[in-house]
């Protein structure tokens, strides 16, 4: 069941009658869906492939109708298989002008509602995915204003003088710690940009996965202090060499540390395990906290997804940093994946990135990913 036809290749039935009716042309998705080869429609006539049905149509209604107008859109008939099988098609027809060919295009119509089923899901998709983004954005207005009231606020009490001067440090470290989470969240922000316009990228470096892990302790150790948790850490004490950009694999694990942070109760542990296993290197971020319930767990990477409606929301943040860690994972070469056993059972983030080796650096090189 071989067809030379150009049109091979398109998911769709492709047939060609001339002027007294005869298949003069015949794809292979139309030899497949009729269980014919193409020797045994090739000069036979058109009604050969039409039940009773749909012969009276093409007589009666249909042929008229593409002769008149040119051209018959979306006609439901069925087709007759060489095992006498009847087999839906919803049916596209054009008449052509010069030879009064008459090209014909089918689907089943079993496919056909598959594809409205897509579409549907895609539409859903899509009308998730703007709710989400509106969302997003009310989040932004409101984390974005959160840190500027405070700074305008003390910032008018001291111009205004009306700041004693036993409040002053509270003052001063106010407006820093205000300016520095609002300097985060633009700088997720901006990292969500150029993640949608492909421009974020990364410099990867010989290196160790223990010296960018040690960085990253210090970073969140004050956070961590704050709510009184407890870093474990399971550490090799030998080298595990890497070829990463330092910088942005310590954000990624910062990233998965503050989350930890964030939900865990106050006095928990969270932990920080590395291990080497043939070639590759995990870095695995666990905690105790509230855990992710399985409904939501398909969505845990995406840019705009939030686990609670924002007014029920009980953290501060926009919630990127998944999203950027998995980007930065991804453009190490390497996998990120997540587990949690439902809510209130905490959830463990594992990181996979590829050991150095000379040819783990040539493929990185040669995605101009340096």
């Amino acid at each position: 069941m071989e067809s030379n036809s150009d049109f091979d290749t398109i998911p769709s039935g492709y047939l060609v009658i001339n002027e007294q009716g005869s298949i003069r042309e015949v794809n292979t998705y139309v030899l497949n869906l009729l269980d014919y080869s193409k020797d045994d429609l090739i000069d036979q006539p058109f009604e050969q492939i039409l039940t009773v049905a749909a012969k009276i149509f093409f007589h009666t209604h249909l042929i008229t109708t593409i002769l008149h107008r040119g051209i018959a859109n979306e006609i439901y008939l069925s087709l007759r298989s060489s095992s006498d099988i009847h087999i839906p098609v919803l049916l596209n027809a054009k008449l052509i002008g010069k030879t009064k060919d008459i090209v014909f295009t089918m689907i089943p119509i079993q496919n056909r509602n598959q594809y409205e089923d897509e579409i549907i899901i895609a539409k859903r998709a899509a009308e998730e995915a703007t709710i989400a983004k509106d969302r997003f954005v009310a989040l932004v207005s409101h984390e974005l204003r959160s840190p500027l009231t405070a700074i305008l606020g003390w910032a008018e009490l001291l111009k205004e003088g009306r700041v004693p001067e036993c409040d002053l440090k509270v003052a001063y470290e106010s407006i820093e710690t205000s300016a520095l989470s609002q300097s985060r969240l633009v700088e997720d922000l901006l990292d969500i940009g150029r993640i949608v316009s492909g421009t974020l990228s990364i410099t990867p470096e010989y290196t160790d996965v223990q010296t960018i892990a040690e960085s990253s302790l210090k970073v969140v150790h004050l956070t961590a202090l704050d709510k009184n948790i407890q870093i474990v850490t399971e550490i090799p004490n030998e080298s595990i060499p890497i070829y990463a950009d330092p910088a942005r694999l310590q954000q990624a694990i910062v990233n998965l540390l503050n989350n930890a942070i964030k939900f865990s109760p106050n006095g928990e542990e969270v932990k920080l395990i590395i291990l080497s296993q043939n070639t590759t290197v995990i870095i695995q971020v666990s905690d105790n906290g509230r855990g992710i319930p399985q409904e939501f767990m398909p969505k845990i990477f995406n840019q705009f997804a939030q686990q609670e409606d924002i007014i029920k929301r009980r953290e501060s943040g926009l919630g990127l940093g998944l999203a950027i860690t998995k980007h930065l994972v991804d453009l190490h070469h390497g996998s990120i994946s997540v587990a949690s056993e439902g809510d209130q059972k905490g959830a463990t983030f594992t990181i996979e990135l590829p050991l150095f080796s000379e040819s783990k650096i040539e493929k990185l090189e040669s995605l101009s990913l340096i």
